[in-house]
């Protein structure tokens, strides 16, 4: 294992590293990062193999290409591309923890999947976003097929702040008397956005 490797593997599976740190090492831990993300490599802890390490291992590895995002996002995009990953792939890589527009247009392709898990995971990186396209994919996502999803998108949308969101978001609280628990949610988020535009 080279020295590269271990740096990357303690900072990968340490929750709140900097990522100036990780960014330091270069297009090599870059590199090397992407083909733990493409499965071809392993910058995970031997002796860790729990469900619970697993996300926090892959949370690490979207953290780190984030970082590397942050710096360079055309250059991140551009490497992405080439390697011929899908628009959900990289969606969902990390690359969406980072405010820019250029993502949006991913996300909303992931959010078209037809897994679950998929549309959910799209929407909150949509949420992170704050761009008009995101709100606009975000209030269709509150028609998703899944609860999940819909109760992600009405969180997203009360954290977004924008007004157009408010009548989505009381139809949704309307339809879904036989969801309490979604239809608080959707309140929650309305009160959100009020107390929001009243302090601007």
């Amino acid at each position: 294992m080279s020295s590269l490797d271990e740096r990357l593997r303690v900072l990968i599976n340490t929750e709140g590293y900097d990522p100036r740190e990780l960014v330091a090492l270069g297009r090599p831990a870059f590199e090397r990062v992407l083909l733990a993300l493409e499965r071809k490599e392993s910058l995970s802890i031997p002796g860790r193999s729990s469900e619970l390490d697993g996300r926090a291992y892959e949370d690490g590895l979207q953290a780190a290409i984030a970082a590397f995002a942050a710096e360079d996002m055309a250059g991140v995009l551009a490497e992405l591309v080439a390697r011929k990953w899908t628009d959900e792939q990289i969606a969902l890589s990390g690359l969406a923890r980072v405010k820019d527009a250029r993502v949006v247009p991913f996300l909303e392709t992931a959010l078209a999947s037809k897994v679950p898990y998929t549309r959910r995971s799209a929407v909150g990186f949509l949420g992170v976003q704050r761009d008009r396209r995101a709100v606009a994919a975000l209030i269709g996502a509150l028609s998703d097929r899944s609860s999940d999803v819909r109760g992600a998108a009405a969180d997203a949308l009360g954290e977004s702040g924008d007004a157009r969101a408010i009548a989505p978001l009381e139809a949704l609280a309307a339809r879904s008397a036989r969801s309490p628990f979604l239809a608080e949610r959707a309140r929650e988020a309305i009160g959100k956005i009020r107390r929001r535009s009243r302090t601007r």
